[in-house]
C-alpha cells in the first residue's frame, strides 16, 4: 500500500438486488443469481493503492462516451442534482486535454455522495465528491488524472506535485472561461497574506508527516504561477504536456521534476526553487515578482 506500488485492479462485488456498485476503470457485464447481483470492473491502467476505490449504494447511473472510451457516472440517492455539474465533465476533460495533453486514462466518470465528508478524492477515472463540490472541485479532481494519477508521487514529500498543479488547474480554468487576470489575482493574494507569517512558513516541498495537505492548496499556486512567469509562457506549457508523458504510468520525485524544469527553460533556477518550494518563509523580492510580475 504504496504510491510507488502501482498495479492493475479488477474487482468483483456481489450486493443484493436494489444495490449496485461502482468503482475504477470499465464496467464489464454483471451477472445475476437468486436475488443477487455480481458487478465487475476492470482498471486496466496502473494505479496507486489509494487511487483505487468501490462504492455500494442505490446509485443512479448515467452511461455515455468520451472520445471513444465509457464515461460512466453515478449519484447516491439525494445526490441527482449534480447530474448538471457532471455534464460538464466532457467540456472540462477538453480544456484539461488542451493544457496537459491528452486524457491519459481509458474511462472517465465521476461517483457523486450525498454526505458532507470533508474532502473529495481524485480515484483514478472516476473522482469521488462529496456533497459540496463545485465546479472548480471537478476541474482540480480531474487535473489529477494527469498530476497524481498517471504520475504519482514517489514519496508523500513530492505532493506537490500532486496537488499544486490541480490547484492551479483551476486557476487556468478561470482564466480561460472568465478571463481572470491571474497576475491581479497572483499580486492580490500577495499583498492579502505578506504579513502573515502562518501563510509563508509552510514549505512545499518535504514538509514532514502530518503537513502535506496544507499549503499545497494555496500558497502551491502562488509558486506555480511565479514559476510560470519565470520561465515563461512557451517553456511552462511544454512541461504541463510533457511532463505526464515523461512519467507515463509511473512516478516521480520532486528533484526530477525540479531537473526536468530547468533543461526545458534553459536556466538555472536552483535558488528559485530554494526560495519557493525548500524554504519556510517568503520568497525575496526577485523571486515574488518574476517575468510580468515585475513593477
Amino acid at each position: 500500500d504504496h504510491p510507488r506500488d502501482k498495479a492493475t485492479f479488477r474487482l468483483a462485488a456481489k450486493v443484493p438486488d436494489g444495490w449496485s456498485v461502482i468503482a475504477n476503470g470499465r464496467e464489464e457485464p454483471s451477472t445475476q443469481d437468486a436475488g443477487w447481483t455480481t458487478f465487475h470492473w476492470v482498471e486496466g491502467t496502473p494505479l496507486a493503492t489509494y487511487l483505487a476505490t468501490v462504492g455500494i449504494d442505490k446509485w443512479t447511473f448515467e452511461r455515455s462516451t468520451y472520445n471513444g472510451i465509457p464515461l460512466v457516472s453515478a449519484y447516491a440517492p439525494g445526490a441527482e442534482d449534480k447530474k448538471s455539474l457532471e455534464a460538464r465533465l466532457p467540456e472540462i476533460l477538453d480544456f484539461l486535454s488542451s493544457k496537459f495533453g491528452p486524457y491519459p486514462q481509458d474511462a472517465a466518470g465521476g461517483i457523486y455522495l450525498n454526505e458532507n465528508i470533508g474532502f473529495s478524492l481524485e480515484t483514478q477515472t472516476r473522482p469521488t465528491y462529496a456533497r459540496w463540490t463545485d465546479l472548480e472541485t471537478v476541474v482540480h479532481e480531474n487535473a489529477h488524472q494527469w498530476f497524481g494519477d498517471e504520475v504519482s508521487v514517489n514519496s508523500w514529500a513530492d505532493i506537490c506535485l500532486n496537488e499544486c498543479f490541480a490547484s492551479y488547474s483551476q486557476w487556468l480554468w478561470t482564466e480561460a472561461k472568465n478571463h481572470q487576470n491571474l497576475d491581479q489575482r497572483y499580486r492580490d493574494a500577495i499583498n492579502r497574506t505578506r504579513t502573515q507569517d502562518k501563510f509563508w512558513n509552510r514549505k512545499l516541498y518535504d514538509m514532514g508527516a502530518g503537513n502535506e495537505f496544507t499549503a499545497v492548496y494555496d500558497k502551491g499556486i502562488l509558486a506555480l504561477h511565479a514559476l510560470r512567469r519565470q520561465i515563461g509562457e512557451d517553456a511552462f506549457a511544454r512541461v504541463l504536456k510533457e511532463w505526464p508523458v515523461a512519467h507515463k504510468q509511473g512516478n516521480a520525485s520532486w528533484q526530477q521534476f525540479e531537473d526536468f524544469v530547468q533543461k526545458i527553460a534553459g536556466q538555472d533556477l536552483k535558488a528559485f526553487f530554494e526560495a519557493w518550494f525548500h524554504q519556510a518563509k517568503i520568497p525575496e523580492d526577485q523571486y515574488l515578482y518574476p517575468g510580468s510580475l515585475r513593477g
